[in-house]
């Protein structure tokens, strides 16, 4: 049996195998292989217990709602093109290597790289592929009859420059990743802590990086708008959301994480001081991690220079008179989407904007969505209109840095200029309190 290589991609709708790329004992020409050379067969199932991939009613996206069952662990998968190309996957006129551009995206289900593992962690699955010649090439009689089912390497361009520690000590409470920015010895860059949802806890910290388009930050457009910053992923075991007491989600404002948050940005700072700005450190999150993004402004308002809580989890009826004293000296900025069935707005950040407002707050801001839709062009419904999420996906708005109105519509202006998150973040240092 032969071995191939497969390309993930990581998009506002998570991450999938886009790509797969074949080493071919000739040489083949341009124009000689197509989708009808090769079958693609996929079973997808879960890497630590075996089981075949199910959708459950409880995941968070339009497909999940509707509960189908069919096409989900296993099936044939619809190549989109085939060309020559380097072992990398970029295209050649005539190579050895030959790339199978795959169908991929929310509505794709075999080629997606997560899925849901437990109640509420999502994990990436174990992918079984199978290749198989089902047509000859012309011009190259000595392949024929080859079946590719080992796969020896995954290729993921987006994860330069990303590095992973996935042990734990009394030091590090907390598996993470981190991103270093490109620098002069000499100079000191922003760091920007990144919590991950619900979905991205467990124990393999690539997973809170890859599971959604964090990457954002690191890219070459979000390391400009941000003029080059670290970007710090630490993983939760369980939920940041864990009271420590089994009580219900969304019914209680404490967390047994909030040190070890912290503990874990301090000694993160400590080994990289020479290279991190300690007056601008950001804390940010998405649902479940815009939960503890809250907590630790609240906690450590003398510490974090700006906060970006997205679809954040904290019930404001619970909140005190001094965690709003203590936040409102925090420059903050939400962002959450009308009709989120999964964290109520009106429960949660519609009324902490209002109450910080009210106590004086100097910088808060609040992008207040009417909808989600896929705005990179990849992803469309049979219809050709653009893919939409759930309104629980506010952060996928955030990654490509497109907030940048307040909730009455105004733009958000810093230094007199109109800025989107990331530029209001490069702009916005610890104040003397």
């Amino acid at each position: 049996m032969l071995s191939y290589s497969r390309k993930v991609a990581l998009t506002d709708a998570g991450a999938f195998v886009s790509q797969l790329i074949l080493h071919l004992p000739e040489i083949v020409a341009a124009g000689t292989v197509t989708p009808e050379t090769f079958s693609v067969f996929v079973k997808r199932s879960n890497r630590t217990t075996g089981e075949a991939i199910h959708l459950a009613r409880r995941n968070f996206s339009p497909e999940a709602l509707k509960d189908a069952q069919d096409g989900l662990s296993q099936g044939y998968w619809k190549i989109r093109s085939v060309s020559p190309c380097d072992d990398q996957g970029r295209p050649m006129d005539r190579s050895d290597h030959v790339a199978l551009e795959m169908e991929y995206g929310p509505l794709v289900h075999l080629s997606a790289l997560g899925a849901q593992s437990n109640q509420y962690q999502n994990d990436f699955v174990k992918m079984d592929i199978v290749v198989t010649q089902i047509a000859p090439i012309p011009g190259a009689p000595g392949a024929m009859g080859m079946v590719f089912d080992t796969c020896r390497h995954t290729l993921c361009p987006e994860l330069e420059g990303w590095q992973f520690r996935e042990e734990t000590d009394e030091t590090h409470p907390l598996r993470y990743g981190w991103y270093a920015p490109k620098q002069a010895v000499s100079e000191k860059k922003p760091l920007l802590v990144w919590l991950h949802g619900a979905g991205g806890g467990g124990t393999d910290p690539h997973y809170p990086v890859m599971g959604n388009k964090v990457t954002g930050f690191s890219s070459y457009e979000g390391q400009a708008a941000l003029g080059g910053a670290w970007v710090l992923v630490p993983q939760c075991p369980t939920l940041w959301m864990d009271d420590g007491k089994g009580s219900p989600l969304m019914q209680s404002n404490d967390s047994i994480y909030v040190e070890t948050v912290k503990t874990a940005v301090d000694t993160f700072l400590r080994e990289h001081s020479e290279a991190i700005d300690p007056d601008q450190i950001f804390i940010a999150g998405n649902s479940n991690g815009g939960f503890m993004a809250v907590k630790q402004s609240m906690t450590y308002p003398d510490f974090y220079a700006a906060a970006v809580p997205v679809c954040e989890a904290v019930l404001t009826e619970l909140v005190t008179e001094e965690e709003i004293e203590a936040m409102k000296q925090v420059p903050t900025w939400f962002v959450h989407c009308r009709g989120d069935f999964v964290v109520d707005p009106d429960k949660t950040v519609v009324p902490l904007y209002h109450r910080l407002k009210e106590a004086g707050a100097k910088e808060v801001h609040f992008t207040y969505l009417d909808q989600i839709e896929d705005a990179s062009g990849l992803f469309r419904n049979p219809d050709g209109t653009p893919y939409r999420y759930i309104p629980h996906f506010a952060w996928v708005p955030v990654y490509n840095n497109a907030c940048k109105t307040d909730c009455d519509g105004t733009p958000v202006v810093k230094n007199g200029f109109q800025v989107g998150i990331f530029q209001w973040l490069r702009q916005t240092r610890r104040a003397q309190r």
